[in-house]
């Protein structure tokens, strides 16, 4: 595997392209939350919290992004463009003002340039989250991004046993832990799994990183997410610098002629 291709892990585990690790149980818990709720309460006896459902509609900045697989890192830089609902765009440069691989991710697709090789791929969300094992799709990538639950309507049950929220649909669950820092409540950590092909992503949240032009609109100031198969391990650790809310209306995305698919 060639160092760029290396590097570039942590653009695949934004794709939900995660190998296997151990299984992680999620037990039934006591009460229940919808996750498109205003507030999710911790019941009585532990602290209050809330977990905003935030009324973003674009998002776009900049991130430093170190990748390591198998003992080999490299330290990149991530340009992303979000908007709602609709598209996250990703642009990975190895520095120097070059652009290594670009992607974009649509409710339907997956596309994805790899300027170093001069190739491109092209995926269905169905036919990447068969091949990945994972069935996440693009709200789901973005809240789990964004540090929020997973899941638009299905109920979150607490497990007082585990001192986490979870909450399943069909064969994909979803735990989340909550801290408190700073006067405020958010996520510590998202665990993803899915238990057919025992897959996961875990991420690991710190801090919040405000947008330029709303502070009430953010993000996870530090996101580290985690796949292992085995006896390896794939981590992605994104440093936010920037961020911004304002509208965002182009997600370039041009194939050059003469690049192969694969």
């Amino acid at each position: 595997m060639g160092k760029i291709r290396i590097g570039l892990i942590g653009l695949v585990l934004l794709l939900a392209a995660c190998g296997p690790r151990k299984k992680v149980a999620v037990a039934a818990g006591n009460g229940g939350l919808s996750s498109d709720s205003i507030g999710m309460a911790i019941p009585s006896g532990r602290m209050a919290a809330e977990l905003r459902s935030l009324p973003w509609i674009w998002f776009s900045g900049k991130a430093e992004l170190k990748a390591d697989a198998d003992g080999n890192t490299m330290n990149l830089t991530a340009f992303f463009r979000m908007k709602r609902d609709s598209v996250i765009w990703l642009s990975i440069s190895p520095g120097l003002g070059i652009t290594a691989v670009r992607a974009i991710i649509t409710r339907d697709s997956v596309k994805m340039l790899n300027f170093i090789e001069k190739y491109y791929s092209a995926y269905g969300i169905a036919s990447l989250q068969n091949q990945t094992g994972i069935r996440l799709g693009l709200t789901e990538l973005q809240h789990l991004l964004a540090g929020l639950p997973i899941f638009d309507s299905v109920r979150y049950h607490y497990d007082s046993s585990f001192g986490l929220w979870a909450a399943r649909r069909q064969d994909l669950n979803n735990q989340l832990g909550l801290k408190s820092q700073g006067g405020y409540t958010s996520t510590d950590y998202s665990v993803v799994l899915q238990e057919a092909t025992g897959r996961a992503i875990r991420a690991r949240y710190e801090g919040r990183k405000s947008s330029n032009e709303n502070p009430a609109l953010w993000l996870p100031a530090v996101i580290d997410l985690v796949a292992e198969a085995q006896a390896k391990s794939t981590k992605a650790k994104l440093t936010l610098t920037d961020l911004s809310s304002a509208p965002v209306y182009q997600y370039p995305f041009s194939i050059p002629a003469h690049y192969e698919r694969r």
